[in-house]
């Protein structure tokens, strides 16, 4: 999860991700804009580590405590899918 919000932090639309502001120099780790070849790696990886009905999701005490992750995860997909699908950012 990491590593996917530094890479759409370098993407305009990522931005405007609520968590942003607590990190400014976030913007200045990868080169901009960030590839389509880049998103969609992360993606990859985001669906890779973090599948549905994995341990992650397991994890929670309870379902309520998963809709920050959730909710998370879905604003870096909102922000990549985008970009990896050759649209400009």
């Amino acid at each position: 999860m990491a590593a996917a919000a530094v890479v759409a932090a370098h993407i305009p639309a990522g931005r405007q991700l609520d968590w942003i502001d607590e990190h400014p120099s976030i913007t200045e780790w990868l080169a901009k804009p960030s590839t389509a070849s880049l998103a969609s790696a992360v993606l990859q990886a985001l669906e890779v580590t973090l599948p549905a009905g994995s341990w992650f999701w397991f994890s929670w005490a309870d379902a309520e405590e998963r809709d920050e992750p959730q909710a998370e995860i879905d604003s870096l997909r909102f922000v990549l899918r985008p970009v990896s699908e050759g649209e400009s950012a």
